[in-house]
C-alpha cells in the first residue's frame, strides 16, 4: 500500500512539470436556454471568470462548452459531440435529470465529470465519476430543527416539486417538522412551471386553515409568485425555501421591502468577497448563485488535471483524495459517496440579506 501511494506521489511530482507548459482540456454542458438558463448561465459564466484566472497564472485551458437547452436528449447530443472532440473531463450538466440523461454513458466511456449543484442525494448525481461541490441536503436538518424548535410555529403547508429536487427537500422539512410537532396540514406537489393562477387557486384553498409557515423548495419565479399572493389574499404566513431565493433581490425582482418580511433561507455561505471582485470586474454587475460554484468546479478540475498525468485513474484519484483548492470559505473536502464534506449550513431571512446586498 506504501509503494502505491509513493508511486503516486512520483507520478504527480513528474505530470505537474510536465504539464507546466502544456494546455489542458475542459470540457462543459450548460443549459443556456429552457427552464435551467437561470443557473446554467451563471455557472458558465463563473467558468469563463476561473479560465481567465488562470490563464492570469500561466495555466492554458482549451475550454468547450455546449448548450443542451434543458432537454435531456440534446444533453445526449451535446455529451456526444464533446466525447468525440475527445473531452475527457466535463463540468455538469446543470440539473439532476440531465445528469440522468448521460450518467450511464459517462461510465461506459470513463469520463470524470464535476456537478457544480450537484450532491448524491439527488438522483442522478451518485457515481463513482461524478464529483459533487454540495453536500446532501440532509445535513440541513439539523439547522431546520433547530430553528423551528425556538419559534412558535404550529401548521405548517408544505409544497413540494415533482422530482427528486423536490423529494430530498420534503424528506429534510418533514423530519425538522415532526421532531418539533409542527402540524402539516396540507401537502401539494406541482411542476415547476407552475402557473401563478393555479397557486391562487392552492393558497385560496388554505386560507382559513390557520397556516403560519410554508415550505417551497421551489424556482425563482415560485417564490416571486408566492410572496405576490401572500401580499393580495392577505395571508400571514412565513415562507422557508432554498437558496434560491436570493435570486428575488438578486436580480430586484420585487421592489418593495415589504415581501421580504418573513421569508428564510438555509445556505452554505455568503458568496466569497475575492470572487465577487473579481466577477464584478468582469461583467459588470453583481454576481449570483451560482456563478461561483461554475468557478470552483472549474478550478478543481484543473487542478486534478494539472497535477497528475491527466489520465481517466489520476485525475480521479486526486479529486477523491489530493485537491488543494479552498473556496474562500472552506477547503474542498469529499466524502465517501463524493459529495463535498460540508462545515457549516446557515439560516438567513431574506430582509436582512436585501439591506445587506442594497
Amino acid at each position: 500500500m506504501r509503494n502505491k501511494f509513493l508511486l503516486f506521489i512520483l507520478i504527480t511530482l513528474i505530470s505537474s512539470i510536465a504539464y507546466a507548459e502544456k494546455e489542458i482540456k475542459i470540457c462543459a454542458i450548460n443549459s443556456l436556454t429552457g427552464d435551467a438558463a437561470g443557473y446554467g448561465t451563471p455557472l458558465l459564466e463563473g467558468m469563463l471568470l476561473a479560465k481567465d484566472v488562470l490563464a492570469e497564472q500561466g495555466v492554458k485551458v482549451n475550454f468547450t462548452t455546449e448548450d443542451d437547452s434543458t432537454d435531456p436528449k440534446k444533453t445526449v447530443s451535446a455529451y456526444n459531440k464533446l466525447r468525440n472532440d475527445n473531452c475527457k473531463f466535463l463540468l455538469g450538466p446543470t440539473w439532476s435529470f440531465l445528469m440522468n440523461a448521460v450518467r450511464p454513458l459517462m461510465e461506459k466511456d470513463n469520463i470524470i465529470s464535476i456537478a457544480p449543484q450537484g450532491s448524491s442525494d439527488i438522483n442522478g448525481m451518485a457515481s463513482s465519476n461524478i464529483f459533487n461541490l454540495m453536500p446532501q441536503r440532509k445535513h440541513k436538518e439539523k439547522v431546520l430543527t433547530k430553528w423551528l424548535s425556538s419559534n412558535k410555529y404550529k401548521n405548517a403547508l408544505l409544497l413540494s416539486s415533482y422530482g427528486d429536487w423536490g423529494d430530498a427537500h420534503r424528506k429534510v422539512n418533514i423530519k425538522s417538522l415532526k421532531a418539533n410537532n409542527i402540524k402539516i396540514v396540507g401537502e401539494e406537489f406541482y411542476d415547476y412551471n407552475i402557473d401563478i393562477a393555479t397557486l391562487r387557486s392552492l393558497f385560496t384553498k388554505y386560507r382559513n386553515k390557520g397556516i403560519d409557515i410554508v415550505f417551497n423548495p421551489g424556482t425563482t419565479n415560485n417564490y416571486v409568485d408566492i410572496l405576490k399572493l401572500r401580499e393580495q389574499l392577505r395571508m400571514d404566513f412565513a415562507l422557508f425555501g432554498t437558496i434560491t431565493l436570493r435570486e428575488v433581490v438578486d436580480l430586484d425582482l420585487l421592489k418593495e421591502d415589504k415581501y421580504f418580511k418573513d421569508v428564510y433561507f438555509i445556505h452554505r455561505a455568503i458568496m466569497p468577497k475575492g470572487f465577487k471582485e473579481r466577477y464584478e470586474r468582469k461583467y459588470n454587475k453583481r454576481p449570483f448563485y451560482p456563478s461561483n460554484k461554475g468557478y470552483d468546479a472549474f478550478m478543481v478540475m484543473a487542478e486534478a488535471i494539472k497535477n497528475t498525468d491527466a489520465s481517466f485513474n489520476s485525475v480521479k484519484y486526486y479529486l477523491k483524495n489530493s485537491v488543494k483548492y479552498h473556496d474562500g470559505v472552506s477547503s474542498i473536502r469529499l466524502d465517501e459517496k463524493n459529495d463535498m464534506v460540508d462545515t457549516e449550513y446557515f439560516l438567513s431571512n431574506l430582509e436582512d440579506y436585501s439591506r445587506k446586498f442594497k
